[in-house]
Parts: structure tokens; sequence; C-alpha cells
């Protein structure tokens, strides 16, 4: 019989997690987002995360109305409308599911203002840049710049 090898991969920072989550449930808009500096596969990026919805909203206005992203922006804006009338129900009123639903932690970051650099900056602009939460190996607060 052929042994199996189980990978055992760490848990995303649950600090991160948290900041993203509070980030994702939010109604509003967020004019300044959170700047931090990540680690991601040996490359580092800095970035304002920002809520998931707003990413795509805010894409919605590089790209046009009519563009795929604001399609998908107004797929993020539904679910986390769902996700608010979840939290604002009684715990004894939810289902399983929906327990369940409140209790998974964000697996994706979402940045505005982004600058990757490896070793120099890349673009010497910001970009959008959406990356899975597990791949973060390390982060801080704060914004790296090219001087």
């Amino acid at each position: 019989m052929a042994e199996t090898t189980q990978v055992i991969r760490e848990a995303p920072d649950r600090v991160l997690g948290l900041m993203i989550d509070a980030l994702n449930s939010r109604k509003e808009a967020v004019d300044a987002g959170i700047w931090v500096a990540l680690t991601v596969q040996g490359t580092m990026i800095s970035g304002e995360i920002i809520p998931h919805w707003q990413w795509f909203d805010e894409q919605t206005t590089l790209f046009g109305e009519e563009s795929h992203v604001a399609f998908f922006a107004s797929l993020m804006k539904e679910s986390r409308d769902e996700h608010i009338a979840l939290m604002d129900k009684d715990d004894a009123d939810l289902t399983d599911a929906e327990r369940l639903e409140l209790t998974q932690p964000p697996a994706f970051i979402h940045l505005r203002n982004a600058r990757t650099f490896l070793p120099q900056p890349v673009p010497d602009t910001g970009h959008y840049w959406r990356g899975r939460l597990e791949d973060v190996s390390g982060w801080s607060f704060g914004q790296l710049s090219a001087e």
C-alpha cells in the first residue's frame, strides 16, 4: 500500500484576517485604507487594504459602467449586504450554515495604490492588487517607498 504524505499549511495571519474582515463588512467606502507592506512569495508589495467590494467598485470607475468589472462590483456589493444582514440577526435565528458563513475567514486581500518591489518598484505609480491571504508570509504597517 502506498504511503501518503499530508502537507499541513499554516493558517493565514489572524490579525491581518481580522482587519480585512472588518473592512469587508463596512457599509461605506473607506477614504484612506490601512497601509501595509506584505511579503508574498519573497516579493514585497505595499498598498492600502480596502474592502473587497470597494476594490471592484473603484475599478468600475476606471473601466466603465459597461465593463465586466462593473458586473463583479455589483455581485460583491450584494454579497456584502447579505453578510451584513446575517451579522444583524440574533444568534438564535441563525441556521448552522449561516453561522458557518459568519465564521469563515477572508481568503483574499485587496490593495489600492499597490507597488511591487522586485527589487525596483514596478510600476512607479500604484495599481490595484488582489492576492491570496494564505500566500502572505509576513507584513507590517506602513507604506514602502522607492527612496
